[in-house]
């Protein structure tokens, strides 16, 4: 079923952003797609669009770019999933869910370091958001994203790297690197430690996944 695109510019369900800008055209990748509304966003928010009407932008975001985060299959239905990855909620444990809040968040966060946050496309919640992004505070702490990018991505495919991520508690993987962030986090201060100070500190079993010289993260992850 298309989607009724006249409904965007419907008075009685829209009104105009302050700022002017103009959107970009739907890119191919999460990230990119991300990347590209974080400008336009900012852009908004500082022309004063209140707290309270943040909610509504970002559902009409969501609206705008439907047929992306939501696209049609071959026999022309959609897998809808949950509804919070259409209508922002406000809830801590879904929010991060919804497609347009969720990624550009973290961009607007993160930079260039979110992209290992955001791999795949613009429909897909992927276990590096549940598990990096949603339990570990990842969003947050620019930091823990930088040092998961010097750790698991690659640069020569432009994408994490193989057994990155697996279902369960492997050694040195992205579950074990959540849990040991909880554990630093009950001693240090992980804001104020810089990425490199962070990637010192990782167990013996992150020892696969570390760059093999100094300063090769800044390479990586640029």
């Amino acid at each position: 079923m298309p989607f009724p695109e006249d409904m965007l510019q419907r008075s009685d369900l829209t009104k105009a952003a302050p700022g002017g800008v103009s959107l970009p055209a739907a890119a191919g990748s999460k990230f990119e797609l991300a990347a590209s509304l974080a400008r336009p966003v900012s852009i908004i928010e500082s022309k004063g669009l209140g707290f309270d009407q943040f909610p509504g932008l970002w559902d009409w975001l969501a609206a705008y770019y439907f047929n992306t985060i939501c696209p049609q299959k071959s026999n022309g239905t959609r897998i809808l999933n949950e509804l919070a990855r259409y209508r922002w909620d406000p809830d801590y444990r879904r929010k991060y869910r919804h497609r347009i809040f969720g990624p550009v968040s973290l961009v607007r966060q993160l930079g260039v370091h979110a992209k290992i946050l955001l791999n795949g496309q613009p429909s897909t919640l992927t276990d590096w958001e549940e598990q990096a992004a949603a339990r570990y505070e990842t969003g947050g702490n620019p930091g823990i994203a930088e040092v998961l990018c010097m750790l698991y991505w690659d640069e020569t495919t432009g994408r994490p790297k193989q057994g990155a991520a697996p279902n369960k508690k492997t050694p040195g993987t992205l579950r074990r690197f959540g849990d040991i962030m909880r554990q630093f986090a009950l001693t240090y201060d992980l804001s104020a430690i810089s990425a490199q100070g962070l990637l010192d500190l990782l167990p013996r079993e992150f020892s696969k996944w570390k760059p093999k010289i100094k300063g090769l993260f800044s390479k990586i992850c640029g």
